[in-house]
């Protein structure tokens, strides 16, 4: 079934799931938190997707994960098991068909929830289109969820048909699928180019995936691992089994520590907190300079600039008025001068 409100949309990029092992569990509201807590990696969609009574339930919308899901929203989307995703556009418009999770009709019926790029987008899906697949989408996600799909029809098994999909992929990216039988898979690129983590919830007897540790915080799981890149997690009866499809070089995207991630989570054992003070602390090494004021850019360069100011020991001041309901500028995908006019204004003392 699909929930959709075109009503109270907007778009973004993080993936979220939590999967409890008593059924009288409603993680609904965990997903509607974890969500919350990544809200920084994409403002345009929010969508959960919940297994009831065997069957797959989606809501999604455009908009903030505040404005799309409303207390009664989460009552109808009551489960055990559930994914989520908000999203920022690496490709396809900003439109409601192009939010996720995207349900597929394949046997068994899956919903998937993707954040990274595909490069060779463009040559998969003529190939899918050739072979007979109708898109309704212009998002990548829907080419690997066809890959799957694919597999899953020429009799692969689920696991079978994700390392399928994997092989013929080039790109960064993690995901998170929940299929109609309650499994759910989290899978993630062979160089781990794109975030995804593991946490347990002890009090709902649920494990949680997440893009970031951030968002295990916020629902207040255990940190259990960083998935390894080029890896197949498979969590089913309240059990995550581990498949390594690829061994490589494990390629870090430094933008995470810099600008995606919360400043309060911790990337592959790393801080972001402290990357960015010492980032600053670096700068002000390499580049020193006579100035009166360091003045932050806010709200990213803000730990940057106080590590600068503290090696440097020129003073840090104020020196832009913020809208505090702008939205982040940089990962908008229309206008971004505009946006950052929203955002930021000059203190003119």
């Amino acid at each position: 079934m699909l929930m959709t409100d075109s009503t109270s949309l907007r778009e973004s990029c993080a993936v979220f799931a939590v999967s409890s092992n008593s059924d009288k569990v409603d993680v609904a509201p965990v997903l509607f938190s974890g969500l919350l807590a990544l809200q920084h990696r994409g403002q345009e969609s929010a969508g959960i997707t919940v297994l009831k009574n065997g069957k797959l339930s989606t809501f999604k919308g455009l908009g903030l994960v505040i404005e799309v899901f409303s207390h009664n929203i989460l009552k109808g989307l009551s489960a055990p098991i559930g994914i989520g995703h908000v999203r920022y556009s690496t490709y396809g418009s900003s439109d409601l068909i192009n939010a996720q999770p995207i349900e597929f009709e394949s046997k068994p019926k899956f919903a998937l929830c993707f954040n990274g790029t595909i490069v060779n987008y463009e040559e998969l899906r003529a190939e899918l289109e050739r072979e007979g697949y109708v898109f309704k989408t212009t998002s990548d996600s829907e080419v690997i969820g066809f890959l799957i799909s694919k597999a899953l029809k020429h009799g692969s098994d689920l696991t079978n048909a994700i390392i399928y999909g994997m092989e013929k992929l080039k790109g960064a990216y993690s995901a998170v699928l929940l299929s109609e039988d309650g499994t759910i898979v989290a899978f993630r690129d062979a160089y781990g180019f794109r975030p995804l983590c593991l946490g347990y919830l002890k009090d709902l007897e649920a494990y949680v995936f997440s893009s970031e540790t951030s968002g295990l915080d916020a629902v207040d799981a255990t940190f259990i691992e960083d998935i390894p890149p080029g890896s197949i997690n498979v969590l089913k009866g309240g059990e995550v089994t581990r498949l390594k499809v690829y061994s490589s070089r494990h390629a870090h995207c430094m933008f995470e520590w810099v600008y995606f991630s919360r400043q309060d989570s911790i990337i592959e054992g790393v801080d972001v907190f402290s990357v960015r003070w010492r980032l600053g602390e670096k700068l002000a090494e390499l580049n020193p300079i006579e100035a009166d004021y360091v003045v932050p850019v806010p709200e990213t360069s803000r730990i940057a600039a106080l590590g600068f100011s503290s090696k440097s020991g020129i003073p840090i001041m104020e020196g832009f008025g913020v809208n505090r309901y702008a939205l982040r500028t940089f990962i908008m995908p229309k206008d971004r001068g505009y946006f950052a006019r929203l955002k930021l204004n000059p203190l003119k003392q």
